[in-house]
C-alpha cells in the first residue's frame, strides 16, 4: 500500500475560454485520447481494493474542464466520491465553471482551484485572454475557493498585496503560491518563450519564502509544499522535492483510458 497527494484525472480536450500564455498543456501537447471512463472506475476500484489512499483527487484537464458535457461529469464525479479513498475533492476551472448552474451545482461541494496571475480583472483578463469576471457572479461567491497565484516578473511586488485581500474572502479557504519554471533546453514553443521572459522561477524560491514569512505565520511544510497561514487560511507554495522528508510519493496521474507515471 502507498499513500499519495493527488490522483490527477487530466482530461483530453484542449477547449478552453482562456489563452494563457504559459499554457502547460499547449507546451507538453499530450496525444488526444479520448475517456474511458469504465477504465477509470476499473482502475479506482483496484487502488481502493490494493488498500491505496490519496490527500486528494483532482479533476484537471488539457483544457476547461466544466466545458464537458454535465452527464460525463456526473459519472466522473460519481466514480471519485463512490471510491472513499480521497480525503479531498476539488476541480480546476478557468471561471467558466461558475456561468453554468448546472454544472457549478455539481460541483459546489468539491474545492474549486482557479489560476490568477492579479486579482484585479483587467491585469488578469490581459494577461489571461478572458472577458467575463467570475469573482462577480453568485456561484463564486458560495463556492469552496483554492485561488492559484502564478509568479511573473511584473506582479511578484504585489504578491502580498494580493494574498493578503485573497486571505479577506469567506469563501476562500487556500492560497497557492506557483511558480513557472524556465524552459533549460531549447525553446520551442511560445509559452516556452513567454515564461523565458516573463516568468518567476525556482531560483527564486528562497526569497519567495522570507518575503512570505515576513508577513504570514510559517507552518512548516509537507510534501513538496513550504506552508503559511492568515486569518486562518493556508497559504502553500510548491517548491521542489527536497522538502518531500516523509517520502511519500506525490502524484498519479490518469489520462484518457490509463495511469500514466508518478509525476
Amino acid at each position: 500500500m502507498k499513500n499519495y497527494k493527488n490522483f490527477i484525472i487530466t482530461l483530453s480536450s484542449y477547449a478552453c475560454d482562456k489563452n494563457c500564455p504559459y499554457c502547460i498543456a499547449k507546451m507538453n501537447k499530450l496525444d488526444f485520447k479520448p475517456e474511458k471512463l469504465d477504465r477509470l472506475e476499473e482502475d479506482v476500484t483496484l487502488l481502493k481494493n490494493e488498500g491505496h489512499q490519496f490527500k486528494a483527487c483532482v479533476l484537471s484537464g488539457n483544457g476547461e474542464p466544466s466545458l464537458y458535457e454535465v452527464d460525463f461529469l456526473k459519472r466522473v464525479k460519481t466514480i471519485m466520491e463512490q471510491a472513499n479513498i480521497f480525503k479531498n475533492k476539488r476541480i480546476q476551472t478557468s471561471g467558466n465553471l461558475f456561468f453554468y448552474d448546472e454544472k457549478f451545482d455539481l460541483f459546489k461541494d468539491w474545492l474549486i482551484e482557479v489560476t490568477r496571475v492579479s486579482k484585479d480583472f483587467e491585469k488578469d483578463s490581459q494577461i489571461l485572454k478572458y472577458k467575463k469576471d467570475y469573482m462577480k457572479t453568485d456561484n463564486f461567491k458560495q463556492a469552496n475557493i483554492r485561488m492559484n497565484t502564478v509568479l511573473l516578473k511584473d506582479n511578484i511586488e504585489d504578491i502580498i498585496e494580493d494574498i493578503t485581500e485573497y486571505a479577506t474572502y469567506p469563501n476562500v479557504s487556500q492560497i497557492a503560491i506557483k511558480f513557472l519554471d524556465k524552459s533549460l533546453d531549447e525553446v520551442t514553443t511560445k509559452q516556452d518563450k513567454w515564461i523565458n521572459e516573463h516568468g518567476v522561477d525556482y531560483t527564486k524560491a528562497q526569497e519567495v519564502i522570507e518575503l512570505l514569512s515576513q508577513h504570514f505565520t510559517y507552518k512548516g511544510h509537507e510534501f513538496q509544499n513550504h506552508m503559511w497561514e492568515v486569518n486562518g487560511k493556508v497559504i502553500s507554495m510548491y517548491v521542489n522535492d527536497q522538502y518531500n522528508t516523509d517520502k511519500t510519493d506525490e502524484n498519479f496521474m490518469w489520462y484518457g483510458d490509463q495511469q500514466l507515471n508518478l509525476v
